[in-house]
């Protein structure tokens, strides 16, 4: 294993996917690295397939080589630095690297490492024109090369080894040090959506054998692992591959082990939480699960974070992304990415202490139905309950019934003026209630005291009814 950078070069003048906001003006570098070497696959035994509890076995087969890269973002200063390393399964449903983690509170002592360990990500949907990292910029990744997902579970590793505490100054591989002399102290396993899905299998599968990671977080999981190698459904995008994608989120289908001492970290909204509810696990000293009510898998804040890369990065391309101009109610506009960040702080704090951190009330999810039961105004009853949910000014729900990936941004219906002044009569009534409601969820673990302020200064701001 080998990590050669920074690279500087190419056509473009910078990383594909790098960050939207000026992370500099965070006191952080951001640094793209390249890392070779060969990486081994792992293969069912002969004879065994993947058990329900989760406690699987894989075996090696031969090491083939790989080439591909690694986007650094780490404080400036050594005393700003918390000494976790998060490093990320970059998501590629999209047919491309999608970046996320650029909020406060990943800006605020964690370095991250985003590894492209997916053939998708580096050469783009088999069959289709879309040439991923390779495509998209030949001069600065035309070397890049990943000819099978059987690879990816090893490439993650490397990769984490890369930054690891193991790998401390001057021990990191090659001639270079990503991270700038940091003292790191551990390390962080993260993956949203199709990340989260090949989390669970490395999870499952290959931690026993590496030990690589101190902890997990799966953002937005729909409950099934990923398969060990390629996965027909996620390698190209046609109608057969569309529709088996949809399918993939109605019902979940793993457990996770329950034998390993590694802190894990589930965060589901009300799209992921129904089909998690088919293999729901009870919390315990190494699981903690975490469902937000009124969120949704793909809300309005995240999509416009992405859409300013699209119009930088992939101004022409047209993924299956929801659109505003679509009759019906208006896309989810709830944002839980502060209780995400909650999520981020409370793993560290775990890993660093040991402490398992209090349990969260889970989504009320109906028996019959599988479906999240709502109160009388239709929205979610149980679950993590953020401010904008606890004292609503709409009704949310996790799902729309757009087809496709449409589907997964959920919608909002604002409330008729009569049945706000009837639930709020007076503007100071309802910031009352509000600020309640935010303290609340900062006393639960789930609301940092910065959001926390954040969120009741926006709502003091709303226009009068």
């Amino acid at each position: 294993m080998t990590l050669l950078g920074p690279i500087h070069h190419g056509r473009r003048g910078h990383a594909f996917a790098a960050a939207a906001r000026d992370v500099g003006a965070e006191c952080y570098l951001e640094e793209e690295y390249v890392l070779e070497g060969t990486a081994v696959p792992y293969e069912w035994p002969i004879g065994r397939t993947p058990a329900a509890d989760g406690r699987w076995r894989v075996v090696e087969d031969d090491a083939r080589p790989f080439r591909t890269r690694v986007l650094i973002r780490r404080p400036f200063d050594p005393a700003h630095f918390n000494g976790c390393v998060v490093v990320v399964w970059v998501d590629v449903t999209a047919g491309f690297d999608v970046l996320e983690w650029e909020t406060d509170e990943s800006l605020n002592g964690c370095a991250w490492a985003f590894v492209s360990a997916q053939h998708v990500g580096v050469h783009g949907w088999r069959g289709t024109t879309n040439g991923g990292l390779v495509g998209w910029d030949p001069e600065r990744y035309g070397t890049l090369h990943i000819d099978h997902d059987d690879l990816s579970y090893d490439i993650f590793t490397q990769a984490a080894e890369a930054v690891g505490p193991h790998r401390a100054p001057p021990d990191r591989p090659g001639d270079v040090d990503p991270l700038g002399g940091l003292d790191v102290q551990y390390v962080m396993a993260a993956g949203s959506g199709q990340g989260a899905a090949r989390l669970a299998t490395y999870r499952n599968a290959i931690q026993s054998r590496t030990e690589a990671f101190d902890a997990f977080l799966l953002d937005r999981w729909f409950g099934t692992a990923a398969p060990l190698g390629d996965d027909p459904v996620t390698q190209r995008d046609d109608a057969a591959a569309r529709a088996a994608r949809d399918e993939r989120t109605h019902r979940g289908e793993h457990l996770l082990r329950t034998d390993l001492e590694v802190p894990t970290l589930v965060f589901l909204t009300e799209t992921e939480a129904p089909a998690c509810a088919h293999v729901r696990q009870p919390d315990d000293e190494q699981l903690r699960v975490w469902e937000i009510a009124g969120a949704s898998h793909d809300a309005a804040p995240g999509r416009r974070e992405l859409a300013v890369k699209l119009t930088r990065d992939l101004p022409d391309a047209s993924p299956e992304l929801c659109s505003e101009s679509t009759p019906g109610p208006h896309l989810d506009d709830f944002d839980e990415r502060p209780a995400r960040d909650a999520a981020i702080r409370t793993l560290c704090d775990w890993i660093a202490t040991g402490e398992a951190p209090a349990e969260q009330p889970r989504l009320r999810i109906e028996a019959s139905t599988g479906v999240v039961a709502r109160d009388r105004d239709g929205n979610a009853e149980g679950g993590i309950r953020l401010p904008d949910h606890a004292v609503p000014l709409a009704r949310r729900r996790g799902r729309n019934d757009r087809p496709g990936a449409a589907g997964l941004c959920g919608a909002v219906e604002p409330f008729a003026r009569d049945e706000l002044v009837a639930r709020y009569p007076t503007i100071e009534a309802y910031l009352e209630q509000y600020e309640r409601a935010a303290r609340a969820a900062y006393r639960a673990g789930v609301l940092l005291p910065r959001e926390r302020d954040r969120l009741v200064e926006t709502a003091r701001r709303i226009p009068r009814w």
